[in-house]
């Protein structure tokens, strides 16, 4: 049986930055909350709630201390009542969605309809609304054929981002469909994630050269949802967070197996499950 890992695995650099940023202010002893998850790893956030983080799903929680901005970002709402509740603010989002919040400010400020396209439910999506007067969420092509988004004025300023985490050929997709609305004006804003896009091309190339896939990273996280996705399309593939998910059956007959990872999966995750691996396969 051989392993075949993807050239890039574990943290990109702006979640690695994000999780370096908690630890240090760990170190500290302070009195420290974030609002939902660092990030999409259980692991990792269980390693950061042992030295003393504290996790909060409700901000009333929070009586004081320091309040982290997790690395999808916080709606600009919450952020304002932190402020009120006096808490100090430590900003732990990823650059690129950093980014793309700025970008959807100055979008706002310019009188454009901004068009996410992405996941409605997801966090880094739910925060950019608070950024925009005017938004709307676009998860699938079909949303525009059944003509859910009427966009009665035809003369209104729109602009079309799409959520880090996308995958390419989806975006171009609902903005190959958008464009045949004949709106006055349309800017397009290409705010896929690099590292995300170059980890997409990479699966996908890995999926073709092996007989099993094997796609490491937290259930919730949707880049890791999005790998598992683009092989799955191309070969048998399992979606584990930790090495004991994997089952004995999967292996059977497989001689070649491939593994990648989310961009906010640790790379000590990928030694279990290649150690697990070689103990099923002894």
């Amino acid at each position: 049986m051989k392993l075949k890992l993807a050239k890039e695995y574990g943290f990109c650099w702006g979640v690695e930055k994000a999780v370096d940023k908690v630890k240090e202010l760990l170190k500290k002893k302070k009195v420290a909350y974030c609002l939902g998850p660092l990030i999409h790893n259980p692991q990792i956030n269980d390693l950061l709630v042992k030295r003393g983080l504290r996790i909060i799903k409700d901000l009333r929680k929070a009586k004081s201390g320091v309040l982290v901005i997790p690395a999808h970002g916080l709606p600009k709402t919450i952020i304002k009542k932190a402020k009120e509740k006096g808490l100090k603010l430590i900003d732990a989002t990823c650059p690129f969605v950093e980014n793309l919040q700025q970008i959807v400010t100055r979008l706002s400020q310019q009188n454009y309809q901004v068009i996410i396209v992405g996941e409605k439910k997801h966090k880094e999506v739910q925060t950019l609304m608070s950024f925009a007067d005017k938004a709307e969420v676009i998860e699938d092509i079909s949303e525009i054929k059944d003509k859910k988004f009427l966009f009665e004025d035809l003369t209104a300023k729109i602009a079309i981002i799409a959520q880090t985490t996308q995958t390419r050929k989806r975006f171009a997709k609902i903005i190959k469909e958008l464009l045949k609305k004949e709106f006055q004006e349309i800017r397009i804003f290409n705010t896929l994630c690099r590292v995300v896009q170059n980890r997409q091309e990479e699966a996908a190339k890995l999926a073709k050269r092996v007989e099993l896939m094997l796609v490491i990273g937290g259930k919730e996280s949707a880049n890791t949802g999005r790998l598992a996705e683009i092989c799955a399309a191309k070969r048998e593939t399992y979606h584990i967070e930790a090495a004991d998910e994997i089952r004995r059956k999967w292996l059977k007959k497989k001689k070649k197996i491939g593994i990648i990872t989310g961009t906010s999966t640790p790379k000590f995750l990928v030694e279990e499950v290649v150690k697990r691996i070689n103990e099923i396969q002894t």
